[in-house]
């Protein structure tokens, strides 16, 4: 956060100064394999768990609400400007929630498991993997715009470059760029499956790592 405050989760969400000293903790039903989501204001923070379901979390760690569910939810949420959650789960659906209350707005029902992370593009463009080899983008509604197979199951969160190119891994070993309407413009193949998201530097330069355990620097 800004004030230096670390959040993270496992069997329970952990607030932790700069220093590495515990300020607050709070107990979660299931275990989170997904990162803790920290609102664009600053002032909620959204994490879910295995077979516990979603939770709104104050920053000084009261439960605002909770979604429950009877799957796992190991994508990391995405929370927008404009008051929405957005998050997957292993019953294959997208779900956008109201951060304020938790109430569901839409869902889309996607064929496979949902443990990528959305990503949200500058047009408002929903970016999202799936178990069933696709990457998604869905408009603000959740109706399907387009498409593009690969072939493995897409666990990497897709990144939205300065100049809107869509970067995501595939466990078919590649990455891919994608340009703002679906269309390839590269992939490259790595030593292993790329379940990491990728991020992209100051300078251009694209950093992503591979289940051949090496962290790879990209022009």
């Amino acid at each position: 956060a800004r004030d230096g405050t670390i959040y993270l989760a496992s069997n329970a969400l952990y607030a932790v100064t700069p220093g590495g000293k515990t300020r607050w903790s709070f107990d979660l039903v299931g275990h989170a394999f997904s990162s803790v989501t920290l609102a664009p204001a600053g002032d909620r923070l959204v994490v879910g768990t295995q077979r516990g379901g979603l939770y709104g979390v104050s920053i000084s760690g009261k439960q605002l609400w909770r979604i429950k569910a009877k799957w796992d939810i190991d994508s990391t949420a995405a929370a927008t400007s404009s008051g929405l959650v957005l998050v997957g789960g292993d019953n294959g659906r997208l779900r956008a929630l109201s951060l304020e209350s938790g109430e569901e707005k839409w869902h889309a029902q996607l064929k496979r498991s949902v443990r990528s992370s959305p990503a949200v593009a500058r047009d408002g463009t929903i970016l999202v993997g799936c178990d069933d080899r696709y990457l998604y983008a869905l408009d603000s509604q959740g109706q399907e715009k387009w498409r593009f197979a690969t072939h493995g199951f897409i666990r990497s969160s897709p990144v939205v470059d300065q100049d809107g190119m869509i970067l995501f891994g595939s466990q078919d070993e590649h990455l891919y760029a994608l340009s703002p309407e679906g269309k390839l413009k590269w992939k490259l193949k790595l030593g292993g499956d790329v379940d990491s998201s990728p991020t992209v530097g100051p300078d251009g330069t694209i950093y992503v790592g591979a289940d051949d355990g090496v962290l790879y620097a990209l022009r």
